[in-house]
């Protein structure tokens, strides 16, 4: 089995949204739940919201991001040009740049739940 690392440094944001939630979804597990609940941080609440973007989620619930990088990264538009970034992150980092966000190159739907708000101009990464 690949590992988790591998997979991430290998594909888009689309194919991650299919490949972690999509399949996450479809598990027959899924179908005892009546609500399915997202709590997200970071990358996490653009796959989830890029899988809402292209599918219906009938028993969709609800669900709280922790700084989503809701208008891209300044970080990941200085960064992306260089090598070690992007065998780092692969092709979803590099689409987390503002360019790809703020332009709507990127298909993610809007926020329907709770956004928690960003302490200060966002720089691509979190406060410990």
């Amino acid at each position: 089995m690949r590992s988790t690392t591998t997979i991430l440094r290998k594909h888009s944001i689309d194919s991650l949204s299919e490949q972690a939630i999509g399949r996450a979804l479809e598990t027959p597990l899924m179908s005892e739940y009546d609500k399915i609940h997202f709590v997200t941080h970071s990358m996490g609440a653009i796959l989830v919201r890029n899988r809402l973007a292209r599918h219906d989620i009938p028993n969709l619930g609800q669900g709280g991001d922790v700084e989503p990088p809701n208008h891209g990264s300044e970080v990941v538009d200085f960064l992306r040009g260089w090598s070690v970034f992007q065998r780092i992150n692969g092709p979803a980092g590099s689409e987390l740049g503002t360019d790809s966000i703020e332009a709507g190159h990127l298909q993610i739907a809007p926020s329907s739940w709770v956004s928690l708000p960003e302490t200060g101009p966002s720089t691509g990464s979190t406060a410990s």
